[in-house]
């Protein structure tokens, strides 16, 4: 049997372009009418799985949220930084009416904060939220804070806190409200329909030489023939491009 519809390149059609390949290609059917051609049970199961596809899209790569919790990372590292740094040279100072506060101070930020380079980012939420928690329950702690003037840097830091904790839990209701789309597996359905609709139609015009099936298999050609032509297109680019990328180069004079 002889095809009259043009064949097409199906898993080499773009991700992002096949929704509106599947969709335009219902639109067709729609429009001489599937039950007319008896192609209907194929056509109508094409319908349902061209629903899934229009899931398929570009994925972002990083979530809105993400840049400003990034920054903020990046920013507690500074002020960790910072009052570690205060603390010691405090320290180096050596002032005679500190000396009670920093005996208090120094163990306790460098229990935590000794090695902050090799610390990573949950390693660091654990720790900060421990010794934010020990300075507000013992007094004596948050008064020698208070005297070395290192309380501002507990107050930055529990402004960050709070503002990364708000921008982690926006970016996880995001991530766990948005569809879980197997794109691959949606496109793999979704082109044995094509395929099958396409022997379907191949198989009513044959069973049905009184219906004229030439607009239906014209149009779905010229769609296909579109496609087909920027598939080839791409790939010549490619192969162009690895020739120029492997061609050897030519030794200069």
């Amino acid at each position: 049997m002889s095809k009259t519809i043009t064949p097409i390149s199906l898993t080499k059609v773009p991700t992002l372009e096949f929704p509106e390949l599947a969709e335009t290609l219902v639109r067709i059917v729609n429009q001489y009418g599937a039950e007319t051609m008896f192609i209907k049970d194929t056509a109508d199961a094409l319908k349902v799985r061209v629903q899934l596809v229009t899931a398929l899209k570009v994925k972002e790569r990083k979530h809105p949220e993400s840049k400003l919790i990034q920054a903020l990372y990046a920013k507690r590292r500074d002020v960790i930084a910072a009052m570690v740094h205060q603390a010691k040279a405090e320290q180096k100072a050596n002032l005679s009416l500190q000396a009670e506060q920093l005996r208090l101070v120094i163990p306790f930020i460098e229990k935590f904060w000794n090695d902050v380079r090799s610390l990573n980012e949950k390693s660091i939420n654990s720790s900060m939220k421990q010794m934010l928690g020990e300075v507000d329950t013992i007094e004596e702690l948050k008064q020698a804070f208070n005297v070395l003037s290192l309380t501002v840097y507990l107050t930055e830091l529990r402004t960050i806190e709070t503002t990364l904790f708000d921008s982690r839990e926006k970016r996880r209701k995001s991530k766990s409200s948005e569809p879980k789309v197997d794109s691959k597996q949606v496109k793999v359905n979704v082109s044995e329909t094509i395929t099958d609709l396409v022997h379907a139609i191949e198989l009513a015009r044959k069973a049905h030489p009184e219906v004229d099936y030439t607009a239906l298999i014209g149009e779905i050609n010229q769609l296909f023939t579109t496609y087909q032509s920027e598939i080839k297109a791409h790939s010549t680019r490619v192969k162009n491009a690895n020739s120029k990328k492997n061609k050897p180069t030519e030794p200069t004079a």
